[in-house]
């Protein structure tokens, strides 16, 4: 019985994380918002693992309850800054193997 009680507050500890992707739709954002999405990631609880150079976002590892969270803030950021931002699953993108004219 303790083990279980071991095993269930370990698993509790390490919840499984998933990447996301975040992105702003515009292209004029200053940097200082991209700044404070990061940070808002970090405050909830997640993690930076990848910084675009091309595009204005980022990706970040964040468990079901921290991007619940960052969705909530980012609402809010969203209605005082006129910027869109957007959350989505980090997913593989593939072309097609082979286009016939």
């Amino acid at each position: 019985m303790k083990l279980l009680a071991v095993i269930s507050f370990i698993a509790g500890v390490y919840a499984v994380t998933t990447s996301y992707v975040v992105t702003v739709e515009q292209t004029d954002v200053p940097s200082s918002f991209i700044d404070s999405l990061k940070q808002r990631v970090k405050d909830v609880g997640g993690y930076i693992t990848h910084e675009f150079s091309l595009i204005k976002g980022f990706t970040a590892e964040l468990d079901d309850t921290e991007v619940s969270k960052l969705q909530g803030q980012v609402k809010q950021a969203e209605l005082t800054s006129g910027y869109f931002v957007h959350i989505e699953k980090d997913s593989e993108v593939h072309t097609f193997a082979r286009h016939e004219h």
